[in-house]
């Protein structure tokens, strides 16, 4: 299993330990000296620098500006108890890391915010606006003042938006993750019981721990390929669960008499989620009888360790209700990720295009390595990758079938992911950008709700692009050791890629 530090990166961006701070103001400009551990578990010194922020015409307090931005954007992850490596929850560790969260929002690394560019807006955004980030800038930049108490403004509790749950199932017992892995990746089979058509009208995930869970993904498996993950459960270690990464587990077999993948993603939770989620009125998921859902949560152990117990919970519509059936759409593009030096033709070299599909052939299904590696993917899609010093970017089209809404949109990459981009009839002027994510992060994927639904015909293009950065500086770590470039292609494990995207839409 893979161990990406990526909470000790978060820690140097937005306050890590401190063991070394001097300030020095020269100008309008901000030296920082920090100590903190690195990759290998060691200690490292690092210089960090900030410029003045652009001043505003008062000097913000906390109680009356900044209280209320860290409660809408913040106070979800850094919590007492929370997976963040701090709180920010009261004044006092507001003001201790002030100058940490200048770095972090005038950086733009923090709240973890994918969508930018040309993105639609969507619900619940934790992205902070440019007069908000000043805000915070220059209050910590005057000292970060308290001010008067009597400025503050009420503290909004978020109303839950699933009040009582139909189903409430969880992972059958505590799971411990694995103390030596600084993340794990863990698959839970949970079983709704239905024995005749339902519909998801809504969903929460309540995390067991929330100084491990960092984010789950809920997929829906259909009942044709139930076998095949109870065999993954059976043939694991005995802690609960299976491994898992990039996705469920669910084998992708392509050719003749397969009919989809027999797997979708229904939705997620992470961090400063709350309540859960509802669709529209009069709109649900289908379960067909036998389905079940598989959580995959990913395990973080910088910020505590123990036992945990998530737990899902499910609205369903009455038996005989009308119910708009909503339907999932999934995209793929071709995964062909060189090495920065090129593509070897020697097979036993690891940046050969040969050695990535001899590497994915003990986990995955042999139909699908198969069909891969004699290009039917790139075939379908009519392109051809671009490689550019270690960068590559692929990307693929798709018809759409059916007059739709679209309501929630998600991405998926892995490690090496770089960028990200769905659009609808991307060379017409009826263009529209469905997501675009310039900066991807495996760590913080999410799905995302349209604040407006958006409307594609029958007939309408999507195009998906990804882009990989398979540079040596971007390479994960592995016991303290940072690895080398290699071919990646296709695969759930922690050192292959994949590239879908997809949204849950509603007929019209």
């Amino acid at each position: 299993m893979m161990k990406p530090n990526w909470l000790i990166a978060v820690a140097l961006i937005f306050g890590g330990a401190l063991a070394a701070r001097t300030l020095s103001t020269q100008n309008t400009l901000v030296s920082e000296t920090r100590t903190i551990k690195n990759h290998h578990g060691g200690l490292t010194t690092v210089a960090m620098q900030q410029t003045q922020p652009p001043l505003l015409s008062y000097v913000p307090t906390y109680y009356r500006d900044v209280q209320p931005i860290i409660d809408k954007n913040c106070v979800g992850c850094h919590v007492d108890g929370g997976i963040a490596p701090f709180s920010l929850e009261n004044p006092k560790d507001a003001v201790q890391y002030a100058r940490d969260a200048q770095f972090a929002v005038q950086g733009k690394r923090m709240p973890p915010w994918m969508p930018g560019g040309e993105s639609p807006k969507f619900k619940d955004e934790t992205k902070l606006t440019d007069e908000e980030i000043a805000i915070i800038a220059n209050w910590a930049w005057a000292g970060a003042p308290l001010g008067k108490i009597a400025d503050a403004k009420p503290r909004v509790t978020p109303v839950a938006r699933i009040q009582k749950a139909d189903v409430t199932m969880d992972i059958g017992k505590p799971f411990t993750p694995n103390p030596s892995y600084t993340d794990e990746y863990r698959c839970f089979i949970v079983d709704p019981k239905v024995d005749t058509e339902r519909f998801i009208t809504g969903y929460d995930i309540v995390p067991g721990n929330k100084k491990m869970v960092h984010h789950v993904i809920i997929f829906t498996v259909e009942p044709q390929k139930v076998a095949d993950i109870r065999k993954l459960e059976q043939n694991a270690d005995g802690r609960g669960g299976y491994e898992c990464f990039g996705g469920p587990g669910v084998p992708i077999r392509l050719g003749a008499g397969t009919s989809g993948l027999g797997f979708s993603i229904m939705g997620n939770w992470v961090p400063g989620t709350a309540g859960g989620v509802q669709y529209p009125s009069g709109t649900g998921i289908a379960l067909k009888p036998g389905t079940v859902l598989v959580l995959q949560v990913h395990y973080n152990l910088l910020g505590g360790k123990g036992d945990d117990r998530t737990v899902a919970k499910l609205n369903l519509a009455p038996q005989g209700e009308k119910i708009t059936r909503l339907s999932s759409s999934l995209f793929l593009s071709p995964v062909e990720v060189a090495c920065p030096s090129g593509i070897s033709t020697d097979p036993n070299n690891a940046c050969s295009r040969e050695a990535a599909y001899k590497s994915v052939e003990p986990y995955q299904e042999p139909e699908l390595t198969t069909a891969l590696r004699s290009g039917l993917l790139l075939t379908y899609c009519q392109t051809k990758p671009k490689y550019e010093n270690g960068i590559t970017t692929t990307q693929c089209e798709f018809p759409v079938t059916a007059d739709r809404s679209i309501l929630r949109i998600q991405a998926h990459m892995h490690l090496l992911g770089k960028a990200v981009k769905l659009e609808v009839n991307p060379n017409k002027n009826t263009r529209k950008v469905l997501l675009d994510i310039p900066r991807w992060d495996f760590h913080w994927q999410t799905g995302y709700a349209l604040e407006k639904p958006i409307e594609v015909s029958k007939g309408d293009v999507v195009r998906l692009t990804c882009t990989w950065d398979n540079t040596k500086e971007n390479q994960p770590w592995l016991n303290g050791k940072q690895l080398e470039p290699r071919y990646a292609v296709w695969g759930e494990g922690t050192r292959d890629e994949m590239c879908l995207a997809g949204f849950t839409a509603a007929p019209r």
